[in-house]
């Protein structure tokens, strides 16, 4: 069960209470809720920004890497096009929807989990690329492999 929601000049998420089992609430509805409640424009921009803080220090904290507020706000309002990313998966975090990939010292980047047909393993070396509107990933072994992108 999620706690309610309270919309305010500091702006709070939905928090699953502890000991109950959810469904979460990821980042991009979280991103795009900001705006759809927001009391202004100037509103629903700040609420957004304070998401891709949280989202920002909190990946700091966790893996130790950089991720720029663009590159936040490009996977959470699904505007990416012809981008390549080249890196290993850091990370997936359920919650937020997110898998983290590293672009190398210290930086990373972030992609829509639902995004991939299939999750990426932890740990696996992967190229990103972003055409058409989608999104295609493909593993260092099936790259390896000649095999073709999914």
């Amino acid at each position: 069960m999620l706690h309610e929601r309270h919309f305010s000049t500091e702006t709070s998420f939905a928090q699953p209470a502890s000991n109950e089992s959810h469904m979460a609430v990821d980042a991009t509805l979280d991103y795009d809720i900001a705006e759809l409640f927001a009391e202004s424009a100037e509103d629903g921009r700040r609420r957004r920004q304070a998401l891709i803080d949280r989202i920002g220090n909190d990946l700091w904290a966790r893996h130790g890497v950089l991720v720029e507020d663009n590159e936040i706000h490009d996977c959470l309002a699904r505007t990416r096009v012809d981008v390549v990313n080249i890196g290993r998966v850091l990370g997936i975090d359920a919650e937020r929807g997110l898998v983290i990939q590293s672009l190398g010292r210290a930086r990373a980047t972030v992609h829509n989990l639902n995004s991939f047909p299939v999750p990426p393993a932890v740990g696996t070396l992967v190229t990103i690329t972003y055409r058409g509107g989608g999104l295609q990933c493909a593993s260092e072994n099936e790259r390896g492999r000649g095999g073709p992108a999914r």
